[in-house]
């Protein structure tokens, strides 16, 4: 099969050959369609993870796929060949992604692909959609509450600023100026420019009581110390990212949710697009252009996700 396969830490990869593999116990082997990019790609390419974590040289990427069920492994009840599926390879290594024609993936992590939801849309919602909704849950918002989000225009960000908005709360967004009106068109009611001084003091100067909530999809659990005055007391603050944000922010009054991934919401995922309750912004490469797409990911500046197409 065709794959996306980097040779070595740090390196460029190219579109080579390897073999198409077998599912194992509890995973389906699925001809993949459109593989999601997500921020974990470029960190796995550079091994930042590679002391903690298993990879497996040469590395083939992605985390995200849609795609058509062509095998099942033993113990698997619920899906059959041919069936339409997306959802998070779920794998406990990494390096037998999806950039390639065929990846094999947990099948617990699966949802069948709705009619309504293209196969580009169903692979960009996994990793970046399922934090969003842990992190909007961990908020615990209602009408009218305010809610500060940093970094509001990407993959989770964005996801999370609609089903903020769609809650009824207020959202305040806080991103680059290029992605001003394109926040507010995901439903934020106050915008805020990154670059253009305090943005703490920006915040302020809108919810001078302090917000309910803040969600950060952008800083370490060191950057959230200068936000956290922005909170008021008894609030939280919300990080899919800042490890050790428990520990920075201890003695504050407030509380910290380091949010998990929530890969295995794809299904509730997907049912919100085709009911029209969440917009997916994306933008759909060909699979030849992986290093690209990679390359554009590490630079945090993305609007929404990249999508490589398979077939």
């Amino acid at each position: 099969m065709r794959a996306y396969m980097v040779p070595e830490f740090g390196a460029s990869g190219t579109i080579g050959e390897r073999p198409v593999p077998e599912p194992a116990e509890g995973q389906i082997l699925v001809r993949v369609r459109a593989a999601g990019v997500n921020a974990m790609d470029a960190i796995m390419v550079m091994g930042v993870y590679k002391d903690f974590m298993e990879h497996r040289l040469p590395l083939t990427p992605g985390l995200d796929y849609a795609g058509t069920v062509e095998a099942i492994g033993p113990e698997v009840e619920g899906i059959a060949v041919g069936d339409e599926v997306f959802g998070n390879v779920g794998k406990m290594y990494l390096g037998e992604g999806s950039f390639a024609e065929h990846v094999t993936a947990t099948a617990a992590l699966a949802a069948r692909r709705p009619d309504g939801l293209s196969v580009v849309q169903a692979a960009a919602l996994p990793l970046a959609g399922g934090p969003a909704l842990a992190a909007v849950d961990a908020a615990g918002i209602g009408p009218g509450d305010p809610i500060v989000f940093v970094g509001a225009a990407g993959g989770v960000g964005g996801f999370a600023t609609q089903l903020a908005a769609r809650r009824g709360a207020r959202v305040i967004a806080v991103t680059s100026p290029a992605n001003l009106d394109h926040v507010r068109s995901l439903g934020a009611e106050d915008v805020i420019d990154r670059t253009a001084g305090d943005v703490a003091e920006h915040v302020r100067q809108r919810i001078p009581d302090g917000v309910a909530a803040l969600i950060d999809n952008f800083h370490d659990a060191q950057g959230l110390v200068s936000l956290a005055s922005v909170v008021r007391p008894g609030g939280r603050i919300i990080s899919p990212i800042a490890q050790g944000g428990d520990q920075v922010l201890a003695g504050l009054p407030l509380t910290f949710h380091l949010v998990q991934a929530a890969v295995g919401r794809a299904g509730e995922l997907g049912d919100l697009v085709t009911r029209g309750a969440l917009t997916v912004t994306v933008e759909s490469l060909p699979l030849a252009q992986a290093a690209d797409a990679i390359s554009r990911q590490a630079t945090r500046q993305v609007r929404g996700k990249l999508v490589l197409v398979v077939e």
